[in-house]
């Protein structure tokens, strides 16, 4: 018979070894810390973050605090300005049945009007927003909608631009205005 080998089984010592686990907290303040660091090297470094946290954030949030319990028109006014007031202009100066013609858009380079990068009155979206239930049809979609070309009740005027649309002739021409296309519109 053979004999049976017994094992011996080595005794495995286990060292406990104390590893240091970091907190919740300390995990998030160093996650923390790298992102400000991160953030402070593009507002340095980088001219598109240094004009969003200037003029975005801090010129922005010193705005809000100044006019908290302004009007929305207030508001309204302080952020666009002359465009406001242009668009307050035609609304006030035109039915709510009007289908008016807005210049082409290089007319409005060089303006009072041009000061809000792609948006502002010479944005037609934009013009659309504050002047509903008005129609705005820009020149250069005379082609595009000509049975509404036709229909115009009123000529938006810009630098000057719109006069030769008129049915008549305007002694005193201004450089901004909106006037009926037909002189017995006249209010």
């Amino acid at each position: 018979m053979p004999k049976k080998k017994h094992s011996k089984k080595k005794k495995i010592q286990r060292v406990a070894v104390k590893q240091s686990k970091l907190t919740f907290f300390e995990i998030n303040f160093i996650i923390t810390l790298v992102l400000f660091i991160l953030l402070y090297i593009l507002y340095k470094y980088n001219p598109g973050y240094n004009f969003f946290v200037n003029r975005q954030i801090i010129y922005g949030s010193k705005q809000v605090y100044q006019h908290f319990d302004a009007t929305l028109d207030l508001k309204y006014y302080l952020k666009l300005r002359n465009d406001y007031n242009f668009v307050n202009f035609i609304k006030d100066n035109t039915p709510d049945s009007a289908i008016i013609l807005m210049p082409p858009e290089e007319v409005f380079r060089g303006s009072l009007l041009n000061m809000n990068g792609n948006w502002g009155v010479k944005s037609k979206i934009w013009s659309t927003y504050f002047l509903y239930p008005r129609i705005l049809i820009q020149e250069n979609e005379r082609n595009a909608y000509p049975q509404m070309y036709e229909r115009i009740t009123h000529v938006m005027i810009v630098n000057g631009w719109g006069y030769e649309k008129l049915n008549y002739k305007v002694s005193k021409q201004e450089k901004y205005s909106v006037l009926p296309v037909n002189q017995t519109g006249i209010k």
